[in-house]
């Protein structure tokens, strides 16, 4: 009796770690897929553009926080020369 009780407890620690094992190779190969470089464009910022930053404040009378928090932002260029506005 306690022969099976150690087989059975051996197959199931044997089980889990070879699921284990199948679990880590699958998210190596998911992790691999998701990173790719880029190329860069290598933009650079010129006397023509203008650069923002627009941040929103969460922070009213009701709430009456002590202190503003940002909840939103907002990074936009303006170029005089082409006239193109850009937000990110």
């Amino acid at each position: 009796m306690r022969f099976i009780l150690f087989l059975l407890f051996g197959l199931l620690i044997i089980g889990t770690l070879v699921y284990l094992c199948i679990l880590y190779v699958k998210a190596e190969k998911v992790w691999s897929k998701a990173y790719h470089p880029i190329s860069s464009t290598n933009k650079k910022a010129t006397e023509d553009t203008l650069m923002f930053l627009v941040m929103g404040l969460d922070n009213n009378a009701t709430r009456n926080l002590g202190s503003s928090r940002t909840d939103a932002m907002m990074l936009v260029s303006l170029n005089k020369r082409t006239k193109k506005n850009d937000a990110l």
